[in-house]
């Protein structure tokens, strides 16, 4: 009925001929009743018309791939823009531009590409909705967090991904798209090649809502597969989504810790270790997990990061890292008397930690720095003593870190005459860290490492000293000296 009301207008209305959209439906609907060689001619018809019609091109190297015309498909689709079209190419077509492309080294066309393959099969997740979570964990196959899949649901949602997703999903779904021509292993490679890049190139948010893709993906999840689960956290830091880093880290800890630490057996634990069998580390290696954590507390605040450590310090009331991160939260928070409680809780068993020593004394800092104390003198000595007691244990020798964070102290506490003799240390006594480093043939050698040179920064503190002393001729030589690229 359609093809034969396109026939009577254009046998009415000649100039209708010569319109691309009216030839682009004559020719879509041709290829619904699979007269495919009709079809053909009038996306040909389209494309001479409109060169840059998407959607045109995009079924005509379709329908050259069922007739086997595989080169002159691909040629169709080559050097198009696929990011802005409405109907997905054949899947085994997608498959040989994406190879040719990457032999090309056109990374955003590859990008492109791959993204289209994988759109069909990533539009599964949201078919499925709570539905696809709740199957998951009552397999045995695989354990699914229920609190890490929900993060990593919610970073995805409102992405320019799942837009495309849900978009090219459906019309995917509607038109009777086959699903069943990659298999898991395929999907898993597939997507593995997308997220690594995307992180080649840079794009650290589209590479996160990849990976949080893949991770629930119903085919790839049951491989059991431990690569997603791990790029779940780098993706996380990359993207500077702390609230799904930390989300993975309270996962780590609620499958490995309890086991690891106290030798509880439990089923959870015990099912987690198909999902999670790397992290079977020992007690001291868990060091790398409180750093992590400690890290994404100093980037972002919540109270659940800090709820979390507190419950963790009620079950591990010994644990010394655990006692740091919640002072270092505090300190950030600016409850500088429960950060030295825990400060102190730590550096009564550790007391040649010169890590402390210098916490200690940041809090005794800053609380001397408040308003609303009387002892300010007393608390300052006492963060005076504890730097003093931090140099000493550091190094014996002139260090960058040590006079810069000296410095800094006696800046904070209006001490100037002395900030202004360590900052001046930092740039003319102090020599450049060194670094070790691996040469090309694997040797260990020393290099200078620029990027931990102090110097910029203490030119800075020190030009601000002499500009509030109305000094300005010598904070600009400072900052002409030390602080111009």
């Amino acid at each position: 009925m359609a093809v034969g009301f396109i026939d009577k207008l254009w046998n009415k209305k000649p100039e209708f001929k010569e319109n691309a959209d009216a030839w682009f439906l004559f020719g879509y609907f041709q290829q619904l009743l699979d007269n495919f060689e009709d079809a053909k001619n009038a996306y040909e018809k389209v494309i001479i018309l409109q060169p840059g019609h998407i959607d045109a091109c995009i079924n005509l190297s379709t329908i050259l791939q069922q007739m086997g015309q595989s080169d002159l498909a691909l040629e169709t689709l080559k050097d198009l823009n696929l990011d802005s079209c409405s109907q997905l190419p054949e899947e085994r077509l997608l498959i040989r531009q994406a190879e040719v492309l990457l032999a090309q080294n056109k990374t955003l066309q590859y990008i492109t590409t791959l993204r289209l393959l994988l759109v069909p099969h990533f539009y599964d997740v949201h078919l499925s909705g709570d539905e696809l979570i709740k199957k998951g964990r009552r397999k045995t196959v695989k354990i699914l967090h229920m609190s890490l899949t929900r993060c990593a649901m919610d970073t995805i949602r409102g992405s320019p991904l799942e837009r495309m997703v849900k978009r090219l999903g459906a019309i995917a779904i509607a038109n009777h798209r086959p699903m069943d021509n990659l298999g898991p292993h395929e999907l898993h490679d597939y997507a593995f090649k997308l997220a690594e890049t995307l992180y080649l190139a840079g794009e650290y948010e589209e590479m996160l809502c990849v990976v949080c893709y893949a991770f629930v993906q119903p085919k790839i999840a049951s491989l059991n597969s431990k690569m997603f689960t791990s790029l779940l956290f780098f993706a996380s830091i990359k993207a500077r989504d702390y609230t799904l880093a930390f989300d993975f880290l309270r996962f780590y800890m609620t499958f490995t810790l309890p086991r690891i630490t106290k030798g509880r057996e439990s089923t959870e634990s015990a099912s987690a270790q198909a999902l999670l069998p790397q992290f079977h580390l020992p007690t001291e290696n868990l060091n790398y997990v409180y750093a992590a954590m400690n890290f994404i507390l100093c980037q972002h605040q919540s109270v659940n990061y800090h709820r979390f450590i507190m419950r963790q310090l009620v079950k591990l009331p010994d644990c010394d890292s655990l006692h740091i991160i919640s002072g270092n939260n505090s300190m950030v928070t600016g409850s500088y008397r429960h950060a030295l409680g825990e400060y102190f809780m730590v550096w009564l068993k550790h007391q040649d930690n010169p890590l402390l020593a210098f916490l200690i004394a940041l809090s005794f800092a800053h609380i001397s720095c408040k308003k609303d104390i009387s002892s300010r003198h007393v608390v300052g000595l006492r963060a005076l003593a504890f730097m003093s007691r931090y140099s000493n244990l550091r190094s014996p020798f002139l260090s960058q870190e040590i006079e810069y964070n000296m410095g800094r102290l006696f800046h904070q506490m209006g001490i100037l005459s002395n900030a202004i003799r360590c900052y001046e240390r930092v740039l003319y006594e102090c020599p450049t860290p060194m670094i070790l480093t691996e040469g090309p043939q694997g040797e260990r050698r020393e290099e200078l490492a620029m990027k931990y040179d102090l110097r910029r920064q203490a030119s800075y503190n020190l030009s601000l000293i002499y500009e509030s002393a109305g000094n300005r001729i010598m904070a600009r030589h400072i900052l002409e000296e030390f602080c111009t690229i």
